[in-house]
């Protein structure tokens, strides 16, 4: 197998897919590389960024090349990418829900599209649903397929994040907004449970980017922080 460096035009994998990817096979210097390399940088740049030489990121490169067992920096970035698209559409079967895999990406582009508008989260944990029967579970899960659904309104912008936990993005809306729409939700899913007679309790919040959260995670940390508090004082 050939291990040449190619410098050559091919398409951007987003630094947060490199790691997310790469970090088991990678040192951490690799790593450094692999993120500016796959990024579309030219070697020389790479090697500027990093203060070492161009013959020092060559070798970087080459030694990330054997690990990944590829070629060249464009077989890379062609894999990550087919990859990353798989595990984007890989949607939960009951729900239609995309995976978790696939939110951090899909947050940074509304993120960057929307930066002057805002993008907000909603978190919803629908507790105690390990007791319900498997007929329950599946008739919780698609009480909240339709509910989340209908308040985010676009099918690529509902996630779940695990068994009973659940999320959808919201642009171009504040956390007033977003706080109207998770109360609403809230007490949809609550109708629903007492209704159907499902032993469940919906934990809701929200967050906004506009209270100064420049990342997906932090938008969801901030929404989880608050998913304890009551119904009436979401978020």
């Amino acid at each position: 197998m050939s291990l040449m460096v190619r410098e050559q035009a091919f398409a951007a994998v987003p630094q947060e897919v490199v790691v997310d990817r790469l970090r088991p096979l990678l040192s951490p210097r690799e790593l450094e590389v692999a993120q500016l390399a796959l990024s579309g940088l030219p070697t020389a740049e790479v090697a500027r960024r990093l203060f070492v030489t161009v013959n020092t990121v060559k070798t970087h490169i080459r030694h990330i090349l054997r690990k990944t067992g590829t070629e060249s920096r464009a077989e890379l970035v062609r894999r990550l990418l087919m990859e990353e698209e798989l595990a984007a559409g890989k949607r939960d079967p009951v729900t239609g829900f995309l995976p978790r895999t696939a939110f951090r990406r899909r947050a940074l582009d509304l993120m960057r599209k929307h930066r002057g508008q805002g993008v907000s989260l909603i978190w919803l944990e629908a507790q105690g649903r390990q007791r319900l029967s498997v007929v329950e579970r599946v008739a919780a899960d698609l009480a909240v397929a339709e509910a989340l659904s209908e308040a985010v309104r676009a099918p690529d912008l509902a996630f779940r994040w695990s068994e009973d936990q659940f999320l959808g993005l919201l642009p171009a809306t504040d956390r007033e907004v977003a706080r109207t729409v998770t109360m609403r939700l809230g007490l949809w899913l609550g109708e629903w449970a007492s209704v159907s007679g499902c032993d469940l309790l919906f934990s809701l919040a929200c967050s906004s980017s506009l209270e100064g959260l420049t990342s997906p995670e932090a938008l969801m940390e901030a929404a989880v922080r608050r998913s304890g508090e009551v119904l009436e004082d979401i978020a």
